[in-house]
This record gives structure tokens, sequence and C-alpha cells, in this order.
């Protein structure tokens, strides 16, 4: 399994808009955020997340490596993340 962290620059705002949504989507149930007409969650600090000194938005990504084996008494093709 391979780890990447990294600072989201601010042409990548998007990115950590879309990751945002889906966050208040998740959580919603539980702390009742509720989509606008527009279908959408309302987040205030988007800007803030990117310009201010104290806040670093990050990015986590997550790679399996996926290793592909054979059965030998089945002959079937299957893989082992890892």
């Amino acid at each position: 399994m391979q780890i990447d962290l990294s600072l989201i620059p601010y042409e990548d705002k998007t990115v950590l808009y879309h990751l945002i949504q889906l966050y208040r989507y998740d959580s919603s149930e539980f702390d009742g955020h509720v989509l606008t007409q527009h279908g959408l969650y309302l987040y205030k600090y988007l800007d803030h997340q990117l310009t201010e000194e104290h806040r670093r938005p990050f990015l986590v990504k997550v790679r399996l490596l996926l290793k592909m084996v054979t059965c030998k008494k089945t002959s079937k093709l299957m893989s082992n993340a890892r």
C-alpha cells in the first residue's frame, strides 16, 4: 500500500470543494446539513481553507497494489490486494 500526503494548492480549489460536498453528504445524517435548492451543501469557509495561514488542507491518496495469481487447483485468476 502506498500513501501520499500533499497540500491542496489554490489551483485545485474545485477538488477540495467536491470533497467537502461528499463529506457534507455523508455527515448530514448526523449534523443536520441540508441541500440548497441547487442540490449542494453550503460551506462558507472554502476560501479560508486555502488562504489563511493557520489552515492547511491536505489530500491523502491511498493506492493499493494488486497482485494477480492463479489458483493451481481451479486455474482461476484471483487478486491479492496489498
